[in-house]
């Protein structure tokens, strides 16, 4: 059976945790104004940080997520799924940024791909990976390119980067509370 999960999707922003000119979110503490290879570095930062808390915190298996939430698993494999759309997002502003740029439901896709069922190595695996790839395409994008995304308005390059650099830093957290059983 699938852990609960978050009732927030991209078709329903919660603008003062999304939103890449909101300032600082008050949950997780991510500053929106930090400088764009700052950002970069926090998520290329993220699998080392990541795999760590399971070291220290966690015998297999995962624990199910709280009411509301996903298991810490389940929020690596949805950090895998957000850096692979955050590279994706990161080539449309470097290679075709007039192209239109659809919002995802991470509820439907972390139910699609059985999250809560899938490895936590496999998991961690693929964040290495999705993160070499991002990294490359964050480095590589253009910094006065836009794109228009179907909530949040026009968004840069800058923008692009630190919404994935805060999802790092908010399910890091997540995954941290996980961990701890609260």
């Amino acid at each position: 059976m699938m852990a609960p999960q978050p009732k927030r999707s991209e078709g329903a922003v919660d603008v003062t945790r999304e939103t890449p000119r909101a300032g600082t979110c008050q949950e997780c503490g991510f500053d929106w104004t930090i400088r764009v290879e700052d950002a970069i570095r926090i998520v290329v930062g993220a699998p080392g940080r990541i795999a760590g808390l399971f070291d220290v915190a966690l015998p297999r298996p995962a624990p199910a997520g709280d009411a509301g939430r996903w298991s810490p698993v389940s929020y690596v494999w949805h950090l895998v799924d957000v850096l692979r759309f955050g590279t994706e997002r990161l080539w449309t502003l470097t290679l075709e940024p007039g192209a239109a740029l659809p919002g995802w439901d991470q509820d439907v896709l972390a139910a699609l791909r059985h999250y809560d069922e899938l490895s936590r190595d496999v998991g961690l695996r693929a964040l290495d990976a999705a993160v070499a790839v991002w990294t490359e395409a964050a480095r590589a994008a253009p910094s006065a390119a836009t794109v228009r995304h179907p909530v949040l308005g026009e968004l840069t390059t800058a923008d692009a980067v630190r919404r994935n650099a805060h999802e790092a830093v908010h399910h890091e957290l997540d995954i941290r509370r996980g961990l701890a059983g609260t």
